[in-house]
């Protein structure tokens, strides 16, 4: 092949390789890893891969749910209102790593393309100035309404409700919690909790597969992320009927 690609020609991901850091050496021998995915997974037979997880694992629904937002969404909340760090945490890029069948801690995957500095004030290595981007502040806290809330957090709920009868405003209750203590723990940052509102009314659907039909070698062009994401409707944000409820 003559001449050279530009870095987002679709040929350089038809040609490269991905290399990931194997994680077998980094668990304990009583450990074992799942993808986030199959948190989602229900058989023909209609028995959720998360049902037998909580089951197995001698911990209440709450006990489970609470260690698994403490070692996944926790951290993205710091990433984000820190660091002004986002990833792409859905099902397929997040292992989670487990001891008796309860959460310990997870591992990310995809950094070099799935990780991003939103608007970041921090100072940045100039070999990592590809990944900070400029993103309007209204924009910048759908990653994680889309990432994490529509993309996992929503399927979760029918899940836990059919297995445990465990409702959706429990859910969304621990969820509640996790932010409040985290802003409570971190005050420095009230001004961006202020900005960047978890608790806003409605949230956006980002439609995925409408953004793959049109331009199926890169879905997301993030030098014009407001022209590319595609969205259908607004969504009621569950976390702002429990805040309106204190």
């Amino acid at each position: 092949m003559r001449g050279s690609l530009s870095a987002e020609h679709p040929y350089k991901g038809m040609l490269s390789c991905l290399w990931r850091e194997s994680i077998v050496d980094k668990i304990a021998e009583n450990q074992k890893t799942i993808t986030m995915a199959s948190l989602l997974h229900i058989d023909k037979n209609g028995n959720a891969f998360l049902t037998e997880l909580i089951q197995d694992s001698g911990l209440s629904v709450t006990e489970w749910i609470n260690r698994y937002l403490d070692i996944y969404f926790s951290p993205l909340l710091h990433a984000f209102f820190c660091y002004d760090l986002i990833f792409m945490p859905h099902g397929e890029n997040v292992i989670l790593v487990l001891e008796n069948n309860q959460p310990v801690h997870v591992f990310m995957k995809d950094l070099g393309e799935e990780i991003k500095f939103l608007n970041a004030k921090i100072e940045i290595p100039e070999s990592l100035l590809r990944l900070s981007i400029k993103v309007d502040d209204d924009l910048k806290v759908d990653y994680i309404f889309n990432d994490v809330f529509n993309g996992i957090f929503r399927f979760l709920v029918p899940i836990l409700n059919k297995a445990f009868l465990f409702s959706e405003q429990q859910f969304w209750g621990l969820v509640k919690k996790k932010i409040v203590n985290y802003q409570e723990r971190y005050p420095e940052f009230a001004d961006k909790y202020h900005r960047y509102n978890l608790f806003k009314p409605d949230i956006p659907l980002m439609c995925l597969n409408l953004m793959q039909l049109k331009n199926n070698s890169e879905i997301v062009d993030y030098d014009n992320r407001v022209q590319e994401m595609k969205t259908t409707q607004r969504l009621c944000n569950p976390l702002f009927l429990l805040k309106q409820e204190g």
